[in-house]
């Protein structure tokens, strides 16, 4: 029977040279975590500097005792993140139920009943609300309580943070102030999901997550986000983000069908970089980085 170390990669750990264990109560801890990855990302707040980047991979799971699972593995074998002296800690977490509700109507008293077209079983306990700061709208979102819990007993002295990923890549997307009136596709890749984001003109049209299992199923939800839309395969431009393995095989595949595609990684804006990160695929990380925007 397979281990955790047998089936856990570290896939990327890259550290600023200044980066000081000593000095954790200067850094906000940034976590998230997919159905097949976890990433961590330190970030100095007096400086805006990114200190520490990593990524863990391991089999695609929905089960959050697995997923569990793969996280006391993690944290037991890791030099300081069970540290409790952080600054503040953020988490989003993957495959979550959401609702986007415009500021105008959201009720947070009401917050669990925006979810219940998408599920009748969602416990209010498990529900929480993020008040977006680049578009007007608030997500209600449900956590599996297990992992809240897991998360809250790692960090007990810290009033973590919890958003979903979509929240993240949505603040990500929308800070980098597009102004194109021209309506552009962007698309996290993130395992057997992914999240989409519709913008046009600095504005949301559609914000979504798909599951998909085969290339076939991610290409009919790509196709049909345009088509529903109305939004020409030829005219709409799709920018990926995600793993640079997975990315190259989906850029082949809509290339048949999209002409206007784009996996170009550029340094988020938000957050200083020195030189010993020139090198990562800042692409798959974009989500992670967004998560320092939404304190």
């Amino acid at each position: 029977m397979a281990t955790a170390q047998d089936i856990i990669q570290l896939k990327l750990s890259v550290k600023d040279e200044a980066f000081d264990v000593q000095s954790l109560s200067d850094y906000h801890l940034y976590l998230s975590l997919g159905c097949e990855s976890f990433k961590v990302t330190i970030i100095d707040i007096d400086t805006n500097r990114c200190k520490y980047l990593e990524e863990y991979q391991f089999p695609a799971s929905r089960n959050s005792r697995t997923q569990i699972s793969h996280l006391n593995w993690i944290f037991e074998e890791h030099h300081f993140l069970k540290a409790d002296s952080w600054r503040n800690v953020f988490v989003s977490i993957g495959n979550t139920p959401f609702s986007l509700v415009p500021y105008e109507i959201f009720d947070a008293r009401r917050a669990p009943k925006y979810l219940l077209y998408l599920s009748q079983e969602v416990n209010p306990e498990w529900v929480l609300h993020y008040p977006h700061k680049n578009i007007p709208a608030v997500n209600v979102f449900a956590i599996d309580i297990e992992i809240r819990a897991w998360f809250d007993k790692m960090y007990p002295n810290k009033n973590i943070k919890f958003l979903p990923q979509i929240s993240s890549f949505i603040e990500a997307v929308f800070q980098q102030k597009f102004h194109y009136l021209a309506p552009q596709l962007y698309i996290l890749l993130e395992g057997e999901y992914f999240l989409a984001v519709v913008a046009q003109d600095g504005k949301p049209v559609l914000c979504n997550s798909f599951h998909f299992y085969t290339a076939q199923d991610f290409l009919y939800y790509v196709l049909f986000i345009l088509d529903e839309l109305r939004l020409s395969p030829q005219e709409c431009k799709v920018n990926l983000f995600g793993d640079a393995e997975e990315l190259d095989f989906v850029q082949h595949l809509l290339s048949q069908y999209v002409s206007k595609i784009s996996t170009e990684s550029k340094f988020p804006e938000w957050v200083n970089f020195t030189n010993v990160f020139d090198n990562i695929p800042i692409n798959n990380y974009i989500e992670i980085f967004g998560l320092h925007l939404c304190q």
